[in-house]
Order: structure tokens, then C-alpha cells, then sequence
């Protein structure tokens, strides 16, 4: 699998839209409804320097910040994607609602998305991209991040950096 923004929209990934155009609820019409699988692209040119504090929401009481040294040893060189995420079709799923609620909870809003949560000590992460793929049902989801992130850590020998905390 080629991590790159090429080699993804070769694999059928679409939308490739930052955090902060996905703020914009008509740019989120155009993510199709159902299962799929997504994945969040770091753009700095650099390793970045984390935030001390999270941008990201607290659920339920609890502070998302991490440990700078925990964020650090993570940190994946080389790698610009930073995160795979997937999501089924139920009624509270689908692509749609769980990149709206990745997205909310990176800009503070107290939503229940711990997943990537790491994202939101990354400078600029409004700037990071956002890219899916639809899936013809959640077990296919759950089959293709699984095979994902499979990959990535046969390239990398690591999980991405926000699926690793």
C-alpha cells in the first residue's frame, strides 16, 4: 500500500478536505453515507513541535491532553498519514457522522471520539487532511482498517502516530 496522497486516491480514496474545510456542514454533504474508512495526512514540512495542551474536546470530564514525551515517541518519521480510522453503517455511524464528530471534537466540542485524539496537539491541525473511502458494509470497515493498518506498520514498523495512543 503507498501511504501518499497519490498512492490513496489510487486505492479509491476521495474528498482529501482539511479539518477546517470539513468544519463547513455543505463540504460535509459531499462524504457519502455508510460504512467506510478514513484516514487523517499531516502536512508540515517538519516533524512538529506539540501543543502542551489539546485543542481537543473533553468527553465526559476527561482532559484528551497527552504527555508531550508519549506524543513524541510516537511520532512516525517519514510517514504523512497519522491516522486510520473506520466507521460501520448503523444508525450512529457512518462516514459522515464519525468524521463530523473526529472533526468536532479536534476544535473543543464535547464529543465522545477518542480515536485520534493525539491529532489535536499537532500545530495547525486545522490544516490536516481528511480522506475516505466507502465500504459496502461495517464488516468490510472493520476488514479494510484492519488491513490498513496492517500495512502501515509492515512499512513503518509502527502504527500510525494518533492510532498508537
Amino acid at each position: 500500500m503507498d501511504f501518499s496522497r497519490t498512492g490513496l486516491k489510487k486505492a479509491g480514496f476521495e474528498g482529501f478536505r482539511t479539518v477546517i474545510d470539513l468544519l463547513d456542514a455543505s463540504l460535509r454533504r459531499e462524504i457519502p453515507a455508510g460504512s467506510g474508512v478514513y484516514v487523517v495526512i499531516y502536512t508540515g514540512e517538519q516533524p512538529p513541535e506539540f501543543l502542551q495542551i489539546s485543542t481537543g474536546g473533553w468527553f465526559k470530564g476527561k482532559d484528551p491532553t497527552f504527555e508531550l514525551k508519549a506524543l513524541e515517541s510516537r511520532w512516525v518519521k517519514r510517514a504523512r498519514v497519522v491516522y486510520i480510522g473506520m466507521t460501520g453503517d448503523g444508525p450512529s455511524a457512518g462516514l459522515p457522522k464519525r468524521i463530523r464528530a473526529l472533526v468536532r471534537h479536534g476544535t473543543g466540542h464535547n464529543i465522545g471520539h477518542a480515536g485520534g485524539r493525539a491529532l489535536w496537539q499537532l500545530p495547525s491541525s486545522g490544516d490536516l487532511v481528511v480522506c475516505w473511502r466507502p465500504t459496502k458494509d461495517g464488516g468490510e470497515a472493520v476488514a479494510e482498517e484492519r488491513r490498513l493498518l496492517n500495512a502501515f506498520r509492515e512499512q513503518h514498523k509502527r502504527l500510525p502516530f494518533a492510532n498508537a495512543i
